[in-house]
């Protein structure tokens, strides 16, 4: 079994790109569109989509609570750190502590 995609054969991916196929039909009830259009704005639906999911509203605050916690320090430095440490999903940004 191939460990990189590199490594594929074409039927391999012809293979692949059918489960794909099979999933987007089982989720979304529909098929995935062959427009390259289509695929763009579903692509760019499905992020503006996602930011009103639970996981997003959870998310969002933590990460202004963060960044707000951050910008009292006197080391823009730390800033940085802190805020790539929220967007990484590090469990120092999840304890808050």
């Amino acid at each position: 079994m191939p460990r990189q995609d590199c490594e594929l054969l074409p039927e391999d991916l012809e293979k692949l790109v059918k489960s794909y196929k099979a999933v987007v039909q089982l989720e979304l009830g529909e098929e995935f569109p062959e427009d390259p259009k289509a695929q763009l704005w579903g692509a760019v639906g499905a992020v503006f989509n996602s930011w009103m999911n639970q996981r997003a509203k959870t998310y969002r605050p933590l990460v202004i609570v963060r960044i707000c916690q951050s910008q009292s320090k006197e080391n823009s430095r730390d800033h940085t750190r802190s805020y790539l440490d929220a967007l990484s999903h590090q469990s120092e940004y999840v304890n808050m502590t």
